[in-house]
């Protein structure tokens, strides 16, 4: 189940706070899945706890669980190098007046 899926089949079991945290992993999954503990409470205003009972919640051992999964949703997006590199260069239109 990705992240998007079990966030909101949770939602209704989660405080204001986890729901912040939970927000914003949406938002911004890059910050979760290479930040720390720390960095993610300060971008919440949340407390270190309130990121592992998340996580705790949402059936992960803890943090590192948690961000293992995001990081793998993330890598499950991205097309494998080898499609970039046979993609046709993006045309790019200069602004001139």
């Amino acid at each position: 189940m990705d992240m998007a899926t079990l966030l909101t089949a949770s939602r209704g079991r989660l405080t204001t706070s986890e729901r912040r945290v939970a927000e914003h992993l949406l938002a911004d999954s890059q910050s979760v899945a290479f930040g720390t503990v720390a960095t993610l409470a300060q971008a919440t205003r949340t407390s270190g706890a309130t990121i592992v009972r998340l996580a705790s919640k949402l059936g992960f051992d803890g943090f590192s669980s948690l961000q293992a999964t995001v990081r793998d949703d993330i890598a499950s997006r991205m097309r494998p190098a080898v499609e970039r590199i046979h993609a046709p260069a993006p045309v790019i239109l200069s602004a001139r007046c």
